[in-house]
């Protein structure tokens, strides 16, 4: 029954075994780790034969086992030096020394967190933030997706959201950030937040019922927000009222099973408005299609969109 998250897990241990992962490694990895309890029970129980005295033939079994196109699993034990496993531990269990040092939802998996300092989060599908609090500091990167913060008070140790073009500074508030390719979007629903652009240091006080946007070398206006009709993620919708085909799109691709692609810059530019479900993308492209007469082909890994 649980022959393939053996399997999984085998592969895990052999990649890791190869040598250092990338940073895209490292978060299908975490994903995969965490995606069930069962997972991580499997693959540190694998992980922990690695001292058996048979280690060398069953590292070299399971390299043969690999290279099958189909895998028999009995009892799997891989291992690899104990450099290697010093370097796993590391990089992927700073939880022994900080348990929120690392956060990740999968596919469809929006999960709301509990920090030790009271402060709670809820991260969007498709979504990873590395967390480090200090005696003097809260922060927190948010590397994908999109998160809504509700900070517990503490004078003595702001709360600090980095994003690739700036950071989100709050005390104790609540607060929604967005983050996109070229800029990363906030949206305050409590109290007041200090945005720092990262490129020319402006610094921007921002209030509840208000959103700003943060890009490379600019932020923009502040804009208001009906915070009483506002429609977030958090409901399973998305409410746009000026933005193109691509940022909508980029919302689909966090749900989607299958990539969707735009295939023209002209259809990436095109102006969208309206409400639209995320955990029903197929619906979605159906809709777009009719709307904009756009044709719809699809592979094992695709959905794209032709005009």
């Amino acid at each position: 029954m649980n022959e393939h998250v053996y399997q999984e897990a085998a592969l895990w241990i052999d990649t890791l075994a190869d040598g250092k992962l990338d940073d895209l490694q490292k978060r299908r990895f975490m994903k995969w780790l965490d995606l069930t309890p069962q997972n991580r029970q499997i693959f540190e129980s694998m992980l922990a034969t690695w001292q058996d005295p048979d280690i060398e033939i069953a590292f070299k079994q399971l390299k043969a086992i690999k290279a099958k196109p189909k895998y028999q699993f009995g009892m799997l034990v891989a291992s690899f030096c104990s450099a290697i496993v010093l370097c796993f531990a590391v990089f992927f269990y700073p939880s022994q020394q900080t348990p929120e040092a690392y956060l990740l939802t999968a596919k469809n998996q929006s999960v709301t967190y509990k920090l030790s300092d009271g402060s709670q989060l809820e991260l969007q599908t498709s979504g990873a933030i590395k967390v480090a609090y200090s005696s003097s500091t809260r922060e927190l990167l948010l590397q994908d997706g999109q998160a809504y913060f509700s900070v517990a008070k503490d004078k003595n140790r702001p709360f600090i959201v980095s994003t690739d073009f700036g950071e989100i500074k709050a005390v104790g508030t609540q607060f929604n950030v967005d983050t996109h390719p070229s800029f990363a979007e906030l949206t305050v629903y409590e109290g007041i937040v200090e945005v720092k652009n990262r490129v020319n240091g402006r610094h921007t006080l921002v209030k509840a019922g208000e959103r700003v946007r943060i890009e490379a070398e600019l932020t923009s206006e502040i804009s208001k927000v009906d915070l009483a009709n506002i429609v977030d993620w958090r409901s399973g919708w998305i409410e746009i009222s000026d933005q193109n085909l691509a940022y909508l799109i980029e919302h689909l691709n966090r749900y989607s099973k299958k990539k969707i692609i735009l295939k023209t810059t002209q259809l990436m530019n095109q102006k969208v408005a309206g409400r639209f479900r995320l955990d029903d993308t197929d619906q979605v492209v159906d809709m777009l299609s009719q709307m904009y007469s756009l044709n719809i082909s699809e592979n094992n890994d695709y959905l794209i969109l032709t005009p």
